[in-house]
């Protein structure tokens, strides 16, 4: 059993030799891995009986995926598998408040809320966290404008500033939720 079940890391099982009642429990990545691992399953002739209840994460994070879609303010936000098991919540809300809403969501909806990771940006906490890396740096003449993760530098910096203003530019394509940043400063 332990060979045939070798490829899925997060199957366990519980086999009783006498009945030859095979107990199954986890989670699989796809609906191709759950067929995979029951034709496996299948070809250990002396089990008599198979008690299933491995989740398909894919179809998890479909379903959750269709309701999220049916909320504009969710849209852009998605859940995905990277492994069996773990789920990520990514993407991009405008306000707290959103994002609020979207936690308590998944707080009372999401079956396998002890295996989400959120990874929701939120662009006002976004925001805030860019205002205060230039007044950090001294750039008060540097402005900045955040569109869906893209970030827009304008603005004056003093040429005394140069070794500053690069090392906030490096600090900026390093922010979590930052997917590009057009420097025009």
């Amino acid at each position: 059993v332990k060979e045939a079940l070798d490829k899925f890391g997060d199957v366990q099982f519980s086999f009783n030799p006498a009945s030859g009642k095979l107990f199954l429990v986890g989670h699989v990545l796809t609906s191709v891995d759950f067929q995979e691992m029951n034709y496996r399953i299948g070809l250990l002739e002396w089990i008599q009986s198979v008690e299933n209840n491995v989740v398909i994460d894919e179809l998890v994070w479909k379903m959750t995926n269709d309701v999220l879609n049916d909320n504009p303010a969710w849209r852009s936000v998605s859940v995905h598998s990277p492994q069996a098991g773990k789920f990520v919540a990514n993407g991009y809300l405008q306000t707290n408040a959103e994002a609020a809403s979207l936690s308590d969501y998944l707080t009372v909806n999401f079956p396998y809320l002890d295996r989400l990771q959120n990874d929701v940006v939120v662009e006002e906490n976004l925001m805030v966290q860019l205002q205060s890396l230039i007044q950090s740096k001294g750039l008060g003449g540097v402005t900045f404008q955040v569109n869906n993760g893209e970030v827009v530098i304008g603005g004056r910096y003093s040429n005394k500033m140069d070794s500053e203003y690069e090392e906030f530019i490096k600090q900026l394509n390093s922010i979590k939720g930052i997917s590009r940043v057009k420097n025009f400063a």
